[in-house]
């Protein structure tokens, strides 16, 4: 993650080592920010003293987290992707983090295979997580009209949704 100063354009590296960062989100505290890590399908905490460690936030999300957003009735919302399904990507997505190797043969295999696309690009699930990371509301399309959410915004008692493959906004009552 960078740091960039807009007003004389110096950026700085402020956080190394994450894994496919995605979806900044400050926090309701203003001194951290959330992170999804997309690959690992975890949210990270981020101090903005620059000196205090960063911790997780959410673990063990059921897919890809996306663009975290903040809920007006408390918490974040957490459009996840490509929900863990036992097929095979989703297997190798699994273990993407912890061995480059599966990365790369999963990115090949995807590239190759069409029918992967149409598998991959299937369920999308939004995670509504209180202040401490923990699951307190969920939203599943378990028809899959809705995939590939990437982000979530809740306004005037509607969730509207975005997507990264689909040409439509959705839009869905609370």
């Amino acid at each position: 993650m960078l740091v960039v100063n807009p007003r004389n354009g110096k950026w700085r590296v402020f956080v190394d080592g994450l894994h496919f960062a995605n979806g900044v989100q400050l926090h309701r505290d203003g001194q951290s920010v959330l992170v999804a890590e997309t690959t690992r399908g975890r949210v990270v905490r981020i101090p903005l003293d620059g000196k205090t460690p960063s911790t997780v936030f959410a673990d063990g999300l059921p897919g890809f987290p996306d663009n975290i957003r903040l809920s007006p009735r408390g918490g974040y919302w957490i459009p996840v992707n490509n929900v863990r399904n036992g097929s095979l990507f989703s297997w190798m997505m699994e273990f993407s983090p912890q061995w480059p190797i599966i990365r790369r043969i999963a990115h090949r295999i995807t590239s190759l295979v069409p029918w992967f696309e149409f598998e991959k690009s299937k369920t999308s699930m939004l995670l509504r997580v209180d202040e401490e990371g923990r699951t307190i509301e969920v939203w599943h399309d378990p028809k899959n009209r809705v995939s590939n959410v990437a982000e979530v915004c809740e306004a005037d008692g509607h969730l509207y949704t975005g997507s990264y493959y689909l040409p439509y906004i959705g839009k869905a009552k609370i």
